[in-house]
């Protein structure tokens, strides 16, 4: 009797979850929500101040984008020497600080971190070295890519030199 009463009850807690849960009518998932009352229909004696309907599609949220610090200036593509770097890899790079600061995107995953190593300076070029950390080894990991912004130090401003784009893992 008593394992009856607790089975009786947890399905009734199953089914008023599941039924506050859905909407109401026979929608199929993934479709709008329909709505059983009706409402009024829009007729001259409203208010003239009401608000025109759009007949166009609602926005498609955007993805938020990595900021670069303000001010930073882009450095030209013809600057930027990104062939060591995988296809596709990002090989955005941007001054700041008077050209002493480069803020370079980089692609970071679930378990990994990503650092720029001490760059390597002459004349000519300024090597910066991306460091790919795994933080997390044997253990599972979420499946994502996002774009981060690095930056490195540089001991003169990068005025003419080329910037080349390094990537290892540690």
């Amino acid at each position: 009797m008593r394992h009856t009463a607790k089975v009786i009850g947890a399905g009734l807690v199953l089914v008023a979850a599941t039924a506050c849960g859905s909407p109401a009518g026979n929608a199929s998932p993934g479709s709008p929500p329909t709505s059983s009352t009706s409402s009024p229909s829009p007729s001259s004696s409203d208010s003239p101040t009401s608000a025109p309907t759009s007949s166009s599609a609602p926005e498609k949220p955007t993805v938020p984008k990595q900021a670069v610090p303000p001010g930073d200036a882009p450095v030209p593509a013809g600057q930027v020497d990104a062939s060591a770097l995988p296809p596709g890899y990002p090989s955005q790079v941007f001054t700041g600080n008077g050209g002493t600061v480069l803020s370079v995107v980089a692609e970071q995953g679930g378990c990994e971190h990503v650092t720029a190593a001490p760059p390597e300076q002459n004349a000519q070029h300024v090597v910066v070295n991306l460091v790919k950390t795994i933080a997390h080894t044997g253990q599972m990991c979420p499946d994502y890519i996002r774009n981060v912004t690095i930056s490195v130090t540089l001991s003169a401003p990068l005025a003419a030199r080329t910037v080349v784009l390094k990537a290892t893992s540690a």
